[in-house]
């Protein structure tokens, strides 16, 4: 399991696991901003409900306590099939298609490496209408070129095969 984030409150030394009303607390806010446009929550442990039950409740808290589009980056296909379930409940047609409530990233691991993991959450939540973004991961002078125009043509190569393979799954 994921170990991010961790809150760190107001006045105190020690960071804390999250909990439900850190959930609420925080996408309550991003409603009440304006130029938020959307919200992130990302797969962690959540301090007060079951492990078995995590990502059901966190999804469904982070969903139901705002009206932006939720950012989400599942780290399993599991966790995908959750969001996609239950971003389908929170619609009315039931079509992530057409009722866009969420959307996925999916980065790749430079140099031009995606891992079972990340392929699997983008052929799933492709499948389903999820809109994606992608994320390249190179890093000059350690997985990609040392020059800025070697690492630019990597990222773009990255991001390109990611745009590829998802419209080869949803044209």
């Amino acid at each position: 399991r994921l170990a991010l984030p961790e809150i760190l409150d107001y006045g105190a030394e020690q960071t804390r696991p999250p909990t439900v009303q850190d959930i609420v607390n925080l996408c309550r806010i991003a409603e009440a901003l304006p130029a938020v446009d959307a919200v992130f929550k990302c797969d962690c442990a959540i301090a007060d409900v079951p492990e078995e039950m995590n990502d059901i409740i966190a999804v469904a808290t982070a969903l139901s306590n705002t009206g932006k589009l939720q950012l989400c980056i599942p780290i399993s296909l599991n966790s995908a099939r959750v969001w996609a379930e239950i971003a389908e409940l929170a619609t009315q047609s039931g079509d992530l298609n057409k009722e866009p409530i969420i959307m996925t990233e999916v980065s790749t691991t430079s140099p031009l490496q995606l891992d079972e993991q990340s392929a699997r959450v983008l052929l799933y939540m492709c499948g389903k209408g999820v809109p994606m973004a992608t994320l390249p991961m190179p890093m000059s002078g350690g997985t990609a070129p040392y020059t800025l125009a070697g690492t630019m043509v990597m990222q773009n190569a990255e991001a390109l095969f990611l745009i590829t393979l998802a419209q080869l799954v949803r044209p």
